[in-house]
């Protein structure tokens, strides 16, 4: 079992440190960075990760809690990028990361307001999915005109 868990960490952690170096930092941040670069930034990402790891587990007594959030803030974050970047011709980088960005926002403060039950069927993921839907279509009628 503990092996396993291990594995578990450690592919997350590639997964992380891979998307920081690479999607975002490479592609976005410094375009022109060279290997040597991309590999110092991976480290320092999975580091940062690690201890965001071990934070979160002291934080957080109740691992099925923990899993509700990362899920959830997962959903809210990329069900509308995804479907739309492959269901919509025009959704752009713009609308995705507004969508990500409204979605969490969203799905945060519902849950802070009410100490994560919600309110009836406003519960945190259903507070980020409309937020996320809502900038999505707002970026996309913006960048329409």
């Amino acid at each position: 079992m503990f092996s396993a868990e291990i594995s578990a960490a450690d592919a997350v952690l590639f997964m992380l440190a891979t998307s920081l170096s690479q999607d975002l930092y490479k592609r976005f941040i410094h375009p022109e960075a060279g290997d040597a670069t991309v590999l110092r930034v991976a480290r320092r990402a999975t580091v940062v990760s690690g201890v965001l790891g071990v934070a979160l587990s002291l934080a957080f007594v109740d691992l099925v809690e923990t899993l509700t959030i990362f899920y959830a803030l997962l959903g809210v974050s990329l069900f509308v990028p995804i479907v739309a970047g492959l269901y919509v011709r025009r959704t752009s980088s713009s609308g995705a990361l507004a969508s990500i960005a409204a979605g969490v926002a969203g799905w945060s403060t519902i849950h802070l307001a009410t100490g994560g039950t919600g309110w009836s069927i406003v519960t945190p993921p259903a507070a980020g999915l409309l937020s996320a839907i809502a900038a999505w279509a707002i970026t996309l009628a913006v960048s329409r005109r």
